[in-house]
């Protein structure tokens, strides 16, 4: 596995290398802005309360997250930068979206494990149909399958996710000391 742009590996993440942080209005507003931007780039994501028709502009993101519409969002902090997010809405929907550059090295499983682990359950989180790295990072935590429609599926997680990383734990590969999350002990 390694970077597009160059020959070196790829740094995988465990729970341990990464922290989540409250979402801080209005500091947030504009990492928030951009991580929208690629996601409405992207024909395989599903955006809660807007609908698939253009990207709003910057102010109407701002009047959006001023609604509250979520119970929680944090910012997904890694390499010590921003990259990412994790939400539950007040309806019990949660969901996570890593930026383009960080994708692929084991950030939304780490992200997605430690936010959703100190939960009320069931949360429900819905998958667009071509977002295969969505739901297997799903079907790796333990999320069933609720409901599958030709465009969205719909996981239900019903007690706290299975820890993909357990078997990984003190063992650690690679140049840069980091877990290969591909391997099962």
């Amino acid at each position: 596995m390694t970077d597009r742009a160059s020959s070196a590996p790829k740094r995988l993440y465990r729970p341990e290398d990464m922290a989540l942080r409250p979402a801080s209005f209005p500091a947030d507003y504009r990492f928030l802005y951009r991580l929208l931007e690629e996601r409405y780039a992207k024909a395989n994501s599903n955006i809660p309360g807007m609908a698939r028709q253009e990207l709003p502009t910057f102010e109407e993101h701002v009047r959006y997250l001023d609604s509250t519409p979520f119970d929680r969002i944090e910012i997904v902090v890694a390499s010590g930068r921003d990259v990412g997010l994790m939400y539950l809405t007040a309806e019990r929907v949660g969901g996570c979206f890593i930026l383009d550059e960080f994708a692929g090295r084991g950030l939304a499983l780490a992200a997605c494990f430690t936010f959703f682990s100190n939960e009320t359950y069931p949360i429900i989180a819905h998958f667009n149909s071509r977002n295969r790295a969505g739901y297997k990072t799903a079907d790796r935590l333990g999320w069933t399958l609720v409901r599958e429609e030709p465009h969205r599926l719909t996981y239900e997680l019903r007690e706290p996710p299975l820890d993909p990383f357990a078997g990984l734990r003190g063992r650690r590969t690679g140049a840069d000391g980091k877990a290969d999350l591909r391997a099962d002990p």
